[in-house]
């Protein structure tokens, strides 16, 4: 059902209601939002007007109140919905305990298991152990993920298998590549001011300090977009203009804690061009978009005064973060050099088994990177996953000695690199903490781990190669990323 202004317009005038003008566009948004017809939107108004004890014409500021008001009203029917449908399902009188029988003869019977012989199973109830579903003909219960035993590991068959591989004629050109005499691949953090350093502070940062980080971002993508979109000037976001403007922003929630739908989207301005102004957004002649609250955009729309949203024509493509580049003439004096492709060896932890802190999967690991000398060495953590549950029950000895948890970090991880550059120095070693890691800041962005602590463990000083984050790799730049959800 498609409605128009005119639609509204009619629709307000049989119920003798006083519509502005600019108004009008609003009333369309809100009912392509609720799904309601022209007579409904112009009946309600008139209910909650007279509720509300409004007078005069329906304005844009009294139609983003009534939007709420229809949002609270929404929601309170779904949970009302909701408390009705549960009590009807708790008084109905069925055999629960012949339904839960059938649904669990038909789940089992999918992993061709036999159904237990307990007759009087409870609602809801955890299952006893002697009822625990084995593994059966290679199948296993999605419902209990049990770690694998603590033999598993070294009885394994397929060890060494490619499970899938890319570019492998680049296998072949790698073969018989051994090490050099010298050390020949420089592992250096191109950017070293923009990286967390080891001491630094955080959770204590003032809020004028943010705001200001915040605003620097926004002139800085200024200019980005009008180098881009060889743009001469962009109008600041508030100011009325009849024709099409370009603005640069970001993205806000018109209700502080509400949560973010097309009809509550604003934009807002930096505080050097605009003061930080917010205008609401119409994004109703975007056919698609992707925002969040926080994302700077560029769009282009038309904002004609200041009571009525900004009509939102499009949003300019984002511009991407430059990439490093070496010059022709650099690369062709690093080939005369070396002559040979460098080599990287990336691994991700955990590194070893959840039955046993032995780390056998990473001292397999390292033995491969011994045979096979590559040029770099990336470890992603976690290291000392806090996971594990020998971890969380503090149950990890060395020598019969209870150990803080960067003290098995020491023993455990860190002899076992020791050893690899014992027998080949030349290989550079990165290594990358993570969220999960137990001995390090459970924070983000997160801190390097402290070089001068984590090498500890190595016998002579010129092994302390570490180096932590975004790395310079011969004429490759690379970034390492250890975060597994959205902040």
């Amino acid at each position: 059902m498609s409605i128009d202004i005119a639609d509204i317009r009619a629709a307000f005038a049989s119920c003798d209601l006083d519509l502005e003008e600019d108004a009008a566009s609003t009333c369309v948004s809100i009912c392509t939002e609720f799904g309601l017809s022209s007579d409904d939107m112009a009946a309600q108004w008139d209910a909650y007007s007279m509720n509300q004890q409004l007078s005069g014409a329906a304005n844009a500021d009294g139609l983003v109140a009534f939007r709420s008001y229809l949002n609270q009203e929404k929601t309170k029917t779904k949970a009302s919905v909701f408390t009705s449908s549960s009590q009807k399902r708790r008084h109905v009188k069925t055999p629960v305990i012949k339904r839960e029988a059938e649904s669990q003869d038909k789940l089992e019977s999918l992993y061709n298991m036999k159904s237990p012989e307990k007759k009087h199973t409870r609602s809801f109830s955890s299952p006893s152990t002697s009822n625990k579903v084995q593994r059966t003909n290679g199948m296993f219960s999605p419902v209990s993920l049990q770690s694998p035993p603590g033999n598993s590991y070294e009885k394994r068959t397929d060890a060494g298998k490619t499970v899938s591989e890319f570019n492998s004629h680049l296998k072949k050109l790698s073969e018989g590549l051994g090490a050099t005499t010298k050390r020949r691949i420089k592992v250096a953090i191109p950017f070293p001011s923009r990286n967390q350093a080891v001491d630094a502070s955080y959770m204590n940062t003032p809020l004028f300090q943010r705001a200001i980080a915040l605003d620097e971002q926004l002139v800085e993508y200024e200019e980005l977009v009008k180098d881009r979109f060889k743009l001469d000037e962009l109008k600041p976001v508030g100011d009325p203009s009849p024709a099409q403007v370009t603005v640069v922003g970001r993205i806000v929630c018109e209700a502080a804690e509400g949560k973010l739908n097309p009809s509550v989207v604003q934009i807002e301005g930096s505080r050097k061009t605009c003061g930080g102004q917010r205008v609401l957004l119409d994004l109703s002649g975007v056919p698609n978009f992707q925002i969040f609250p926080g994302k700077i955009v560029a769009l282009e729309g038309i904002f004609p005064d200041t009571r009525s949203p900004m009509t939102v024509k499009r949003f300019l493509e984002p511009i991407p973060a430059p990439p490093s580049t070496t010059s022709a003439s650099r690369i062709k004096e690093i080939q005369k050099e070396h002559g040979k492709p460098v080599r990287v060896l990336t691994a991700c932890g955990p590194f070893t088994t959840s039955s046993n802190v032995d780390y056998l999967p990473l001292s397999d690991l390292l033995q491969i990177v011994v045979d096979q000398k590559p040029d770099v060495l990336v470890l992603v953590g976690p290291f000392i996953d806090f996971m594990h549950p020998m971890f969380q029950d503090g149950l990890v000895k060395y020598d019969g000695m209870m150990l803080s948890f960067e003290e098995i970090f020491l023993f455990k991880v860190m002899t076992l690199l020791n050893n690899v550059l014992a027998q080949d120095e030349r290989i550079q070693i990165v290594i990358v903490p993570s969220l999960r890691d137990a001995n390090h800041q459970y924070v983000y962005p997160q801190h390097p781990l402290n070089k001068k602590k984590a090498c500890e463990a190595f016998e002579a000083p010129e092994y302390a190669k570490v180096r932590i984050h975004v790395r310079f790799v011969k004429a490759v730049v690379g970034g390492e990323s250890n975060h597994e959800f959205l902040v």
